[in-house]
């Protein structure tokens, strides 16, 4: 009857790692999000009001905020937007595929099929359906606007990514189903 509450309890023998950041107004994001486009934490209602003893916040952002998920709408005209997603949807087997030292040697490291191959010498082939990750460890930038866009002294931004030869493989050889 209780199928997930059972899987969830053997889950707690497993590994759980939080790879998400507190939002808030001091959060960085990037420069061509429109003015007035993030609002965070913003107090609408406060203790001591004398119609209800409470605090209200409200929270305005974009879909493309922060760590995200890019539904193909993102990217692909009339294509699926989040809501014909379901949590069912968003479960994947998850490889990781570390780029750290590369990253630290180079700001615009872009994964290669290579990379990914000697990931699968390792690991094993990565999964049908699988998410693939990277890991860069760009995360220890946070929250400093600045190093999280690897900006340069020309004023560009440079941070590590995915080459198209590393996503053709992913997708059309090991038919994953995401990747970030």
């Amino acid at each position: 009857m209780y199928t997930l509450w059972k899987a969830l309890e053997s889950a707690k023998n497993f590994k759980w790692i939080e790879l998400s950041h507190s939002l808030n107004n001091d959060s960085p994001f990037w420069g061509g999000i429109p003015e007035g486009a993030v609002e965070l934490a913003k107090t609408c209602f406060d203790w001591g009001h004398p119609d209800l003893e409470c605090q209200i916040q409200t929270f305005k952002f974009p879909g493309q905020f922060g760590t995200h998920i890019d539904f193909p709408a993102h990217f692909i005209k009339g294509k699926d937007k989040s809501e014909a997603y379901g949590v069912g949807d968003l479960v994947f087997p998850l490889c990781v595929v570390d780029i750290t030292a590369q990253s630290k040697e180079n700001n615009s490291y872009a994964v290669t099929v290579e990379d990914i191959k000697a990931y699968e010498e390792e690991f094993g082939a990565i999964p049908e359906g699988a998410f693939v990750a990277l890991r860069t460890d760009w995360y220890k930038r946070w929250p400093d606007m600045d190093a999280l866009s690897g900006l340069a002294e020309d004023g560009s931004e440079n941070f590590p990514g995915w080459s198209m030869e590393a996503l053709k493989y992913i997708y059309e050889v090991r038919k994953a189903a995401a990747n970030g």
